[in-house]
């Protein structure tokens, strides 16, 4: 993963939203209504196999792609995401966000030499949904540790395509429904909408509610810290485990308070989804709905890891009002017209001719 990563960070990544693959498909397909979409794939080829640029995908993304109900055109799509991403994807979210805070409690709290954080946070499209890999098996333990040795090297090099032939039909995969979780967002925002004093507030207030969900892991990346430094455990009552968990997750909650933007450059994925959140709870008038919530998880995706993101007006509007302001913040290019996108994408291949 070290060296997937570190040979990512010398490329250009474009983070594509569902949409853009679609559109890239029906090039690839010679079904495209749209000249703009052909040449927008030519120049991502050329890019790719040039080493310039790199379409990487997300857990999310491989949610929408399973969700394509049409098995032709989904493994069509799938063929264009291995030729763009090279087979590269983020980690889990949940594992993204673990990292962010490791690598940040080791920097700053250790004090320990750490890879950087862009390094740390690829893996391949087997993985793309976790590490899956024999485990607790009855071999002895140096035969299983070969077993799963051999069951990663194998998966590594696995296709998008290969995988979703794996899965067998759409109608036949357990794929996640967001439509519950929207409406119960919903309910909660409008039972504390009078609560909205100022957008940093609502920031604020949205990671506070992320961060009690990882009290248990800050802790348990602390514990291992103590471990490493003392070479046991620390040995805490239940009581003192729940006080360092409350205290751990009120730091973070002040550190994302009190410096912002030192910590949207440290935990990137939090912060994103936080603000997305914000955005739409500012908007008394607007209800999250399923796409919304995917659509969260893309941005995060994009803007915590990526240089560029093709997405859709509503979401590029949103994520460039000036209360939230991420890609600016971020330093990262998004847009949701075609003919910038093939723009950028130009540049790119121009730069590297002059280099």
């Amino acid at each position: 993963m070290l060296e997937l990563g570190e040979a990512v960070s010398r490329r250009k990544r474009i983070y594509l939203d569902t949409r853009y693959w679609i559109y890239l498909r029906d090039a690839a397909m010679d079904r495209s209504k749209d000249p703009l979409h052909g040449l927008l794939l030519a120049h991502l080829r050329r890019a790719v196999a040039d080493g310039v640029a790199l379409c990487p995908i997300s857990d999310v993304m491989f949610t929408e792609l399973l969700r394509q109900s049409d098995d032709t055109t989904r493994l069509a799509t799938a063929r264009v995401v291995d030729e763009l991403s090279d087979g590269v994807t983020l980690c889990l979210e949940d594992q993204r966000i673990g990292t962010e805070f490791a690598h940040f409690l080791y920097d700053t709290g250790a004090r320990r030499e750490v890879h950087p954080i862009g390094h740390l946070v690829w893996t391949k499209a087997c993985f793309v949904w976790g590490e899956h890999y024999p485990r607790e098996t009855r071999f002895p333990q140096e035969t299983e540790c070969a077993l799963q040795k051999a069951f990663i090297d194998y998966q590594w090099g696995m296709s998008l395509e290969k995988i979703i032939q794996a899965l067998g039909s759409a109608e036949s995969l357990p794929v996640a429904d967001f439509e519950p979780t929207a409406r119960r967002l919903n309910e909660g925002n409008r039972a504390h909408s009078h609560e909205l004093r100022s957008f940093s507030q609502l920031v604020v207030s949205e990671i506070a509610g992320i961060l009690d969900l990882y009290q248990q892991p800050l802790a348990d990346i602390m514990a291992e810290m103590y471990e490493r430094e003392h070479g046991k455990p620390p040995n805490l009552t239940d009581t003192q485990r729940q006080d360092s968990e409350a205290q751990l997750r009120n730091v973070f909650v002040n550190l994302f308070r009190l410096r912002p933007q030192v910590m949207a450059q440290r935990a990137p994925t939090i912060y994103v989804g936080a603000k997305c959140h914000a955005a739409v709870r500012w908007n008394r008038n607007k209800n999250l709905t399923a796409n919304d919530l995917m659509d969260f998880h893309h941005a995060a995706a994009a803007l915590g890891y990526c240089d560029a993101f093709f997405t859709d007006n509503p979401l590029k509007v949103m994520l460039t009002q000036n209360h939230v302001r991420l890609p600016s913040e971020l330093g990262r290019f998004v847009t949701a017209n075609d003919r910038e996108a093939l723009q950028f994408v130009e540049a790119l291949r121009e730069g590297e001719s002059s280099a």
